[in-house]
């Protein structure tokens, strides 16, 4: 394959996983406004699509060959758990209002986020898989 290819492609996977990122966190970090909302939302669509490319490119041979929805499962359904998981704990525990609270949910997103790109990107998944298998006698 040629270069604009390989980047193209992962231009496009790092947009798509970062539309389903952006917006996931924006409605779950807590603002006063709808404005604000909307702002922080394509802030961290640019934010995420930046480390994502990146991420792409850096780890493209380890997963091209995988099920791209796989790829899109792995990294997303533990986002967005964690994600919602988190940020309800801490509306729970500190409240819904207030700069704290932005912060904390900014910073809960941010840990998912890595933990996320860990499990897709760099070998996580295989990890978990390999070691549920030996712990539970599985078989797969």
């Amino acid at each position: 394959m040629s270069e604009w290819y390989d980047r193209g492609r992962a231009a496009l996977w790092a947009v798509s996983l970062a539309i389903l990122t952006s917006f996931t966190a924006g409605a779950t970090i807590t603002v006063a406004s709808i404005e604000q909302e909307v702002r922080l939302t394509a802030v961290l669509l640019a934010v995420f699509a930046l480390a994502l490319y990146g991420i792409v490119r850096r780890t493209y041979d380890r997963w091209a060959d995988r099920q791209p929805l796989a790829v899109i499962l792995v990294y997303f359904m533990p986002f967005f758990v964690g994600t919602v998981v988190f940020n309800t704990l801490l509306g729970l525990l500190i409240g819904w209002h207030g700069i704290v609270t932005t912060l904390l949910d900014a910073a809960a997103v941010a840990a998912v986020f890595v933990l996320s790109v860990y499990l897709a990107f760099y070998g996580g998944a295989d990890r978990v898989t390999a070691y549920a298998v030996d712990r539970f006698d599985l078989s797969l």
